[in-house]
C-alpha cells in the first residue's frame, strides 16, 4: 500500500470515528456519583472566602482533548466558562504525548495513536511525542487568540503580573501556563528543549508512565536514577526557565534531582504537580515523608491529586486529609507547611474526581472544616503556585 493511500485511508476513519472521541472523553474524565462532603452546601463563610481567593491547580490534561476550551462542555472537568464559575483563576495546562498501552508496557506500545488519528489530527503528531506536543501548544495559542481576553497566556513573570493585576480591578479572567508530562517529548533531542520553550512551555515533567531517556518512572520497570540525558535535560531546561515536575518520578530519581539542588546544581524551586502522600495512600505514585520533606526544603510545592491512587478514596475528604497531612508533617520538620502544598488536580487526565472546576469551593469548605486558618487556605489554594513561578519564570518585559 502506498504511504498517499494509507494516509487516505488513515483520514476518512478519523472522520467516520471522531464522535467516539466524545464518548471515550466522557467515560474516562468524569465526576464520581460518591463525592463526599461536596453534597454538604459551603457556607457564606466559605463562599465568601473563596471568591476572594487566586485559585490555582498545578495539572490538567484538557488539550488532549477534542474540546474547545472557550465552550461549556457537559464531559470532562475543566473549560473557561467553569473556571470562571469555579474562581479557578491559573492552570497549567499540561501535554500528554506518549501512553503506552499498560503502564508496565515498554514505550513501544502507544494507546495515543488511534486517538490522534480519530481526533482529525495532523499526521505530523501521528508518531511523534514533540509533534503532539507543539500540537497542543498550538491549540493553547489559538484558544488564548479566540477568548476574547478571558484567557491569558503566562510566559513570563511579567505575564503572570499583568494577569494578576487584571484580577484584583475585578477583570473576569483566567490564565495557563504551558507544562509537559515526560521528557520523551522531546525525542532524545536535547536541542528540542530550547523549541519547547520558544513554544511557550514552562513546566517540564522529566518523566510520565515509564521509564524514559531522561530517567525512572514510578510506573516504569527498571524505575532507576537519572540517567546523563535527563541530567542535561534538568540543567537546561533551568536556564531557559522551565520548571521541573517530580510528579511520577521514581524515588531514586527524586533523590538525584534533591541532590542536584543540594550541590548547587540546580537553584530554583521543584514543582510536584500532582501526587499522592504516602502518609494517608501507601502507593508507589506517591511521595514518601522524606521525599517532601526534601522538596520543601529545596522551597518546592507539592500539587495534591484529586485521583485514584493518589487518594484513598476520590472525595473531598481524602484530598482534605492529604492536603493536612503534608501541613503537619512539615510544620513539624520546622518548615512552613501551608507555604509548600498546593492543588494538583488532574483534571482531565482520564481520571475520575469527586468534583470539576466548578466545585473548588468545597475543597475551601473542607479546609476550612479541618481548622486551617484563612490566611494558610489563600496559600494552599493558589498563592504557593504563584510564588513558585515567581521563581522560575523569566522576567519578560515589564
Amino acid at each position: 500500500m502506498s504511504t498517499r493511500l494509507a494516509l487516505l485511508i488513515a483520514l476518512l476513519l478519523a472522520s467516520l470515528l471522531t464522535p467516539a472521541c466524545s464518548v471515550v472523553d466522557a467515560r474516562l474524565n468524569r465526576v464520581t456519583e460518591s463525592p463526599g462532603t461536596v453534597n454538604a452546601e459551603p457556607s457564606d463563610a466559605t463562599r465568601r472566602l473563596h471568591g476572594s481567593l487566586l485559585v490555582a491547580d498545578l495539572h490538567t490534561d484538557t488539550l488532549l482533548w477534542r474540546r474547545n476550551l472557550n465552550v461549556r462542555h457537559a464531559r470532562g472537568h475543566v473549560d473557561v466558562p467553569r473556571m470562571l464559575e469555579g474562581n479557578l483563576g491559573l492552570v497549567v495546562f499540561t501535554t500528554v504525548s506518549r501512553v503506552p498501552g499498560a503502564q508496565s508496557m515498554p514505550k513501544t506500545t502507544d494507546s495515543l495513536f488511534p486517538l490522534a488519528v480519530t481526533q482529525g489530527q495532523s499526521p505530523f503528531t501521528w508518531f511523534s511525542a514533540s509533534g503532539r506536543t507543539f500540537y497542543q501548544a498550538a491549540k493553547m495559542r489559538r484558544f488564548v487568540e479566540e477568548s476574547r481576553g478571558r484567557l491569558r497566556l503566562v510566559r513570563t513573570r511579567a505575564d503572570l503580573d499583568t494577569f494578576l493585576a487584571a484580577r484584583r480591578r475585578g477583570d473576569r479572567v483566567v490564565a495557563g501556563i504551558l507544562g509537559i508530562e515526560g521528557a520523551h517529548a522531546a525525542d532524545g533531542e536535547l536541542g528540542n528543549i530550547a523549541r519547547f520553550a520558544d513554544a511557550g512551555f514552562r513546566m517540564l515533567g522529566l518523566v510520565h508512565l515509564y521509564d524514559n531517556e531522561a530517567g525512572g518512572s514510578s510506573y516504569g520497570l527498571a524505575r532507576g536514577g537519572i540517567t546523563a540525558f535527563g541530567r542535561r535535560v534538568a540543567l537546561e531546561s533551568e536556564r531557559l526557565g522551565i520548571a521541573l515536575d517530580l510528579a511520577h518520578a521514581s524515588a531514586p530519581l527524586i533523590d538525584d534531582l534533591l541532590a542536584m539542588h543540594a550541590a548547587g546544581e540546580l537553584r530554583k524551586p521543584f514543582i510536584v504537580s500532582h501526587t499522592g502522600v504516602r502518609g494517608t495512600h501507601d502507593h508507589d505514585r506517591n511521595l514518601s515523608d522524606a521525599h517532601l520533606i526534601g522538596i520543601a526544603r529545596a522551597g518546592g510545592v507539592i500539587g495534591i491529586g484529586f485521583f485514584e491512587p493518589a487518594l484513598r478514596v476520590a472525595t473531598v475528604e481524602a484530598i482534605g486529609e492529604a492536603i493536612a497531612y503534608t501541613v503537619a508533617l512539615l510544620d513539624e520538620a520546622g518548615l512552613d507547611g501551608a507555604r509548600h502544598v498546593a492543588l494538583g488536580s488532574d483534571f482531565d487526565g482520564s481520571v475520575i474526581c469527586p468534583i470539576d472546576a466548578t466545585g473548588l469551593v468545597h475543597v475551601t469548605e473542607e479546609l476550612r472544616r479541618r481548622g486551617l486558618p484563612d490566611d494558610r487556605i489563600r496559600r494552599i489554594m493558589g498563592e504557593n503556585v504563584v510564588r513558585v513561578f515567581r521563581e522560575t519564570l523569566p522576567a519578560g518585559s515589564p
